[in-house]
């Protein structure tokens, strides 16, 4: 493998809007994020810390099939302040010289385990 990646994403805020509820859900949300992901790459001169905050934007349709089984899917997109591969968190380079968008299609299938409480 030429190249791997390691990160994490965190979101404090975020808000969101449903269109649809039945028979799909369907809704759009908007987050901001601060994101570290270390990059290694045979092509790359040395790794990458990066490092940004930003703003996540993504569209989501939920399906429930049954009460405990649901399947999603739709495109989630992380903008980020454009940041050079290879380069430090400090520097701020032009969009067609720098990492500044993190994102893509995805399907996620979801399982609710039956739980019953009495507090």
């Amino acid at each position: 493998w030429n190249t791997g990646m390691y990160g994490a994403v965190w979101r404090p805020f975020g808000l969101g809007v449903t269109f649809l509820d039945k028979p799909v859900r369907v809704s759009a949300n908007a987050a901001l994020d601060l994101a570290y992901v270390f990059i290694h790459s045979r092509t790359l001169p040395e790794p990458t810390h990066f490092l940004r905050p930003g703003i996540n934007l993504k569209l989501d349709a939920e399906l429930k099939l049954t009460d405990t089984f649901l399947v999603s899917g739709g495109w989630s997109s992380d903008l980020f302040i454009p940041q050079p591969l290879g380069g430090s968190p400090l520097e701020v380079l032009p969009l067609d010289q720098a990492l500044w968008h993190l994102g893509g299609p995805y399907l996620m299938l979801h399982y609710r385990f039956p739980l019953e409480l009495s507090l």
